[in-house]
């Protein structure tokens, strides 16, 4: 399970701010969750696999496929987005008074 989570903080960190940049060119706060769970995450697969492509050669050293990786990726991904999903959802159903 370290091998997945020392994979994934690499495309997690990359994956917020693309999101949060296309969120921004949407002006759209809603969007973040889908955009996190989708195009962010493979903008940054894409990313890590052009700049980063010799660091595979560690997980195939340790027994670990690029496809393996991935989908473990995706999976922490779609859950991290559900979870960002449900707290954007409670945000604005419960906004703030500056009262």
């Amino acid at each position: 399970m370290r091998i997945y989570w020392h994979f994934y903080k690499t495309i997690f960190f990359i994956n917020i701010f693309l999101s949060v940049a296309l969120m921004l060119m949407l002006g759209n706060l809603t969007t973040y969750a889908a955009l996190f769970a989708t195009f962010g995450y493979l903008l940054s697969m894409g990313l890590l696999r052009f700049f980063e492509s010799n660091t595979m050669y560690l997980y195939y050293n340790l027994g670990y496929s690029r496809l393996r990786l991935q989908l473990v990726g995706f999976l922490f991904n779609l859950a991290i987005a559900i979870i960002f999903y449900g707290f954007i959802q409670w945000f604005i159903a419960h906004p703030i008074s500056t009262q």
